[in-house]
Parts: structure tokens; C-alpha cells; sequence
């Protein structure tokens, strides 16, 4: 999108790794995905930038897309995304930016994907939860929100539970998954995958986390 001088709050579709960083946090002297964001457009706006999380997150969860509000923002530069990306470390990138009137979530749907794996790989480390036995016992958790939805994919390697509900948080998704799985305790938070954030001005494509050669995804009511 070009900039425009009326613009006043846009929206960051980001994308970040969440193992080098510390959450979220505006206010910590940890590393974290704010601070980041937060000092490199300071840096190419030449002015303090205002962020925040369209949803709070959680240490630990990974992000393919993600909507943060930028608010009071000035006059862009050209280029505005290729100088912000180079400012950026790798492990975090602005995919995308719309203008918008509009940050109230009501409008916000996300969804969420969990990630577990067969087979102990040392690259899957902070990446997917190892789980044993395999295949698990799936159970149909009770919702208190039944628009939430649920699906979840199986390969002889790995399975993936899909979460989609609106302003639905990560720790809820953690939760439900965990749930699921029939887990004795909170599964960890960095097999999780933000995989999908909508808007009422924007919606991404779909971008899985994993591809599978099996093209079928499987309703909560055939989990049983």
C-alpha cells in the first residue's frame, strides 16, 4: 500500500519465532517481540512508535500471522516495509500493513494450530511437542463457546489440532488443546501456532504451519 498523510492507526500483519524472545511485554529489559518491534519503527519512523497486541499472547507461541495496532502514526517513508525488515532480526518480519478505523476485536478471529510430533528430533526442539504414545486418544472438549471450531489433521509422523474462534486467545487455545489430548498438565506453549488473524479490514491468506500429503481435515465431531 502507498502512504498516506491521513493515516493514523494501521495494522502490522507480523510473523515471529517466539524462541528468542521473552512474550510480549512493552515494559521489560528482556528481549521481547514488543521491544523489538517497538525500536525498529522508532527507527524508520524517526518517531516513538505506539504498539499494541490486537490479542495478549503468551511466552512461547509462535506467530504466522499476527495483527499489531499501530497507533498516532506519521507520514511513512517509501519503502517503508524493505527498511523495516532490515532493521528487523530474522526471527521477526512485517509480512504486510493496512490502514484502519477500526481496533476494536470484536471483529478479530483467529486461528490456531498445535503441533506434535512421533519421532524425537533434535530440530523440532521448541518448534512441536514430542508426544507418546502415538496415535493419542482424541476427546471432544466442553465449550463454553460452541462457535469455536475444531479440526485436526494426522500423518504417521505428526498431528496438528486447528482451533478457529473469535478473540480467541492463545492461553484459551492451550488450554482447549490440551484438553483435547487429555494432557495431565498445560501443554507447552511452543507447539502453538498463530496461523491466522483476521480483521474486519484485512484477512490474510491461509498459511499452514505444516503440509501434509493427506488433504482432509476432520471435524471435532468425528474426533471421537
Amino acid at each position: 500500500m502507498n502512504p498516506e498523510t491521513s493515516i493514523k492507526t494501521i495494522g502490522l500483519n507480523i510473523s515471529f519465532d517466539a524462541e528468542g524472545f521473552n512474550g510480549w511485554s512493552n515494559h521489560s529489559t528482556l528481549r521481547t517481540i514488543a521491544s523489538v518491534l517497538q525500536d525498529s519503527l522508532t527507527k524508520v519512523a524517526r518517531c516513538q512508535a505506539d504498539i499494541t497486541p490486537c490479542i495478549s499472547i503468551i511466552d512461547g507461541c509462535h506467530a504466522v500471522h499476527f495483527i499489531v495496532w499501530w497507533n498516532n502514526v506519521p507520514q511513512l517513508p517509501d519503502q517503508f516495509l524493505h527498511k523495516v525488515n532490515r532493521c528487523l532480526p530474522n526471527d521477526i518480519v512485517i509480512r504486510d500493513f493496512f490502514s484502519t478505523k477500526n481496533t476494536n476485536s470484536d471483529s478479530l478471529e483467529l486461528t490456531y494450530e498445535y503441533l506434535f510430533h512421533k519421532i524425537q528430533q533434535p530440530f523440532l526442539k521448541n518448534r512441536s511437542c514430542y508426544i507418546h504414545p502415538f496415535p493419542i486418544q482424541l476427546s471432544q472438549p466442553s465449550l463454553s463457546d460452541e462457535s469455536i471450531k475444531i479440526q485436526w489433521k494426522i500423518s504417521s509422523n505428526f498431528l496438528i489440532i486447528r482451533l478457529t474462534g473469535k478473540q480467541l486467545s492463545p492461553q484459551q487455545a492451550l488450554e482447549i488443546t490440551t484438553t483435547i489430548v487429555s494432557a495431565k498438565t498445560l501443554l507447552p506453549a511452543y507447539g502453538l501456532y498463530i496461523t491466522h488473524c483476521r480483521c474486519a479490514d484485512f484477512s490474510p491468506d491461509y498459511s499452514p504451519t505444516l503440509s501434509f500429503p493427506e488433504p482432509k481435515w476432520f471435524l471435532s465431531e468425528n474426533i471421537m
